[in-house]
């Protein structure tokens, strides 16, 4: 039933302008919002976990509607990729930004870390379609036609994708001038490290962190952020481990990471995607 969804989306995203598609996702973002209550309540108990507080309970609901409607326009650009080339994009995104961090890695191997927050497909794509040479690590679906959907999406627009299982070892054997890109905030694997992700011990994403140390790559997190006018810039953090910090821990890198998508989620906490309570609960793929 959900391939199907995704087919019938695409179907319309390829005929359909894009504000049109738009609008019809926040329609049927709106249903999502009545019939998935436990969807619902997730997002309002996490965005109670902030330190900002949103105590006021209406307009907590507002905001969770509006993270949905915000996840509906993320999916609709994604199954939009095929129609975009490098002018379209810039309709969509502020290309000078990411021209920032494609001088400063200038040619030399980085992995660059980010969350669901924003549209990090979005990003990855621009990268790709700028020249960079990057490979994404992604979860399959369960669904193995929404996982083949969704890798031709990301291949058609020149990105290289790997599977978690495969990516420790063919990361090890890529070209030196090639970027890892990760999204390092949803453990799929049961493997991760426990931190504290707002107060609450949580499992994320750690292999990373053991391989930028054993092969000496750089760590770098950035978020592909939409502002008030409906563009999205990449914010750049500083890089969280530099292969000349020989004493740094794999659980350090991690800390850091979260550190600074704590902060970031705070800062657009309408742009972050975490449909689950924030802990120990099974991920779940949408």
């Amino acid at each position: 039933m959900l391939f199907l969804g995704y087919l019938i989306a695409k179907a319309l995203v390829s005929i359909l302008p894009l504000r049109v598609s738009y609008w019809l996702a926040r329609r049927i973002a709106d249903i999502w919002y009545v019939f998935a209550p436990h969807r619902r309540q997730a997002l309002i108990h996490n965005l109670n976990l902030l330190p900002t507080g949103v105590c006021d309970r209406d307009r907590t609901r507002r905001l969770a509607r509006r993270i949905m409607h915000n996840f509906a326009e993320v999916v609709t650009e994604f199954l939009y990729l095929p129609r975009m080339d490098l002018r379209r994009i810039a309709q969509l995104v502020d290309l000078e930004s990411f021209k920032i961090l494609k001088t400063r890695l200038a040619g030399r191997r980085a992995l660059l870390i980010t969350a669901h927050l924003g549209n990090w497909e979005l990003g990855a794509a621009t990268f790709a379609m700028m020249g960079l040479d990057l490979h994404v690590v992604a979860y399959d679906h369960p669904d193995r036609r929404i996982a083949l959907l969704f890798r031709q999406h990301r291949e058609e627009k020149g990105l290289k994708v790997l599977t978690v299982k495969e990516s420790a070892k063919r990361i090890r054997n890529l070209p030196r001038a090639s970027c890892i890109g990760i999204v390092a905030d949803r453990d799929f694997t049961g493997r991760g490290t426990v931190v504290k992700l707002l107060g609450i011990p949580t499992r994320v994403p750690s292999g990373y962190a053991g391989l930028a140390i054993s092969e000496g790559i750089p760590v770098i997190p950035g978020f592909c952020i939409k502002d008030n006018e409906g563009r999205y810039h990449l914010e750049i953090d500083d890089p969280i481990y530099m292969p000349s910090e020989q004493r740094l821990s794999p659980e350090k890198i991690v800390e850091r990471f979260v550190k600074i998508l704590e902060k970031r989620i705070a800062e657009h906490p309408e742009q972050w995607y975490f449909f689950e309570r924030i802990g120990f609960g099974e991920p779940s793929v949408l």
